[in-house]
């Protein structure tokens, strides 16, 4: 399943260089689970009634509001079944994935962010989301 996961993750990232993060929507919303999908579109609800964002503000896959796609990343996975993505800028992003498998393959979707930093306020994007756009 660990190939599973960093496969997704992998070309999520190669996904967001191609269109240098600008796609119709998020190459973040393309991956996730209906759960992590539901708490992005409270953050939409919240923009379409308040006329501001309640988001963190910066681009979450690259933990920048200028990123540079053509820095190194690695990939791994943690003990705990993270996904970690660790940047030449010096930031670490872990990805919670949720997988299903078949006898042919397995397929794996993003259920939570998480950085080294607690700057979400809450530990995850999705609970960050949740709490501070309704």
């Amino acid at each position: 399943m660990d190939t599973a996961k960093i496969a997704t993750i992998s070309q999520m990232y190669e996904q967001d260089i191609s269109v240098e993060g600008f796609s119709e929507k998020p190459v973040l919303l393309e991956y996730s689970t209906a759960e992590l999908i539901a708490a992005f579109a409270l953050e939409q609800a919240y923009f379409d009634r308040e006329q501001i964002s309640c988001n963190i503000g910066h681009d979450i896959l690259w933990d920048s509001q200028d990123p540079d796609y053509s820095q190194d990343k690695q990939f791994a996975v943690t003990e705990q079944g993270l996904v970690k993505v660790s940047l030449a800028q010096g930031s670490n992003i872990y990805y919670e994935l949720a997988c299903t498998s078949t006898d042919e393959k397995a397929e794996c979707k993003i259920a939570d962010v998480m950085l080294d930093e607690d700057i979400y306020g809450s530990r995850t994007l999705k609970s960050y989301l949740i709490k501070n756009c309704v």
